[in-house]
């Protein structure tokens, strides 16, 4: 690692090499004005933050052309009351999962940037984790997030009410989007010990009509040679659903869904041939680079679910744990060569 000192030198001319570089082509995420421009020391930043009176420091993991992250900046950040809410009480930082340089943790500790995103579990982008004043993360969110779920994020933390329940139980007290069902229906998911198939579920809420929307697309062809080789459920998110889990456990949709911690629907888990959750996409996947609803052929969305479950069934989250890095280093293989 350089020194301190030099640090700072070098990270100047790289913010003036990437201010004079040219746009690549297609999605280009900018981020907000009211972004803090850091020097990559992310404990001093968090220091400066608990020193103007704000709660923390908030990081945003991202990829230049990812249209999830532009998404939550064009539409979620651009709102103003929480543009104004989340500034007032963090600084806000951007880190591109690709970069190369070196950087400080808010706990003191030196890193890639790239290596970093790993640590913090940024497995997709873009990620938004929020930092206090020990340099412990409060919360993290992966995904991109609607501005209805944002603003419940920031009550959520202004309240302090992570010390006490988790961010699911909290939303559910709010009454944000669950509502009763009359599933009676009993699912078992139980994996034996000679188990060879992994399994996808698709947690879905009552009257969703983007869970009925991904219904369909995962009806599209070119889903079926990696769905063929998944045992795949759709699990409802209600007290009235019973589920046998892949451990065993007898449970309602709801209480499965409590225990995940999941938050939004539809959302994907998918758990290894021996029942063990491998990863999972909580967050809505069904909108495009503006934060808009899509419909059901957008090419775009639907290889964006095809290339997740490409990771999944390759089982390419064991050696690179971060997928745009992943899908950026693997070429797209044919049906035929999967697993």
């Amino acid at each position: 690692m350089y020194a301190h000192k030099h640090l700072r030198i070098i990270i100047l001319v790289m913010l003036f090499w990437n201010g004079a570089a040219s746009s690549a082509p297609g999605v280009q995420v900018v981020y907000p004005d009211w972004f803090k421009q850091s020097f990559y020391d992310l404990q001093d930043d968090l220091q400066q933050a608990l020193g103007a009176g704000k709660q923390g420091l908030a990081v945003f993991f991202s990829e230049k052309s990812c249209s999830y992250c532009k998404a939550m900046v064009e539409k979620t950040f651009r709102e103003p009351d929480i543009a104004q809410r989340l500034s007032l009480d963090y600084d806000v930082v951007g880190l591109d999962v690709f970069s190369d340089m070196e950087m400080v943790d808010p706990k003191g500790n030196n890193h890639w940037v790239k290596d970093f995103a790993i640590s913090e579990k940024a497995q997709f982008t873009p990620t938004l984790v929020f930092y206090g004043k020990d340099g412990k993360a409060l919360l993290r969110l992966v995904g991109y997030q609607s501005p209805i779920t944002m603003r419940a994020v920031l009550d959520y933390l202004a309240g302090d009410h992570y010390s006490r329940m988790s961010l699911r139980d909290y939303i559910s007290e709010k009454s944000l989007g669950q509502s009763s069902t009359t599933a009676t229906s009993v699912i078992d998911l139980r994996r034996g010990s000679g188990s060879t198939t992994p399994l996808l579920v698709i947690f879905e809420s009552p009257e969703c009509q983007k869970c009925a929307q991904f219904r369909t697309m995962l009806k599209a062809p070119v889903m079926q040679p990696y769905l063929q080789k998944m045992q795949l459920a759709y699990v409802s998110s209600s007290p009235e659903q019973r589920v046998v889990t892949p451990d065993g456990s007898s449970l309602s949709g709801k209480a499965w869904s409590d225990q995940l911690e999941l938050l939004h629907s539809p959302s994907m888990v998918y758990f290894d041939e021996l029942g063990k959750e491998a990863l999972r996409v909580d967050f809505d996947i069904l909108v495009d680079s503006e934060g808009r609803s899509i419909e059901s052929d957008n090419v775009q969305i639907l290889d964006n679910i095809r290339a997740r479950l490409e990771y999944m069934l390759s089982k390419g989250y064991e050696s690179i744990p971060q997928f745009q890095r992943w899908r950026a280093s693997t070429k797209r293989r044919t049906p035929q060569s999967l697993p």
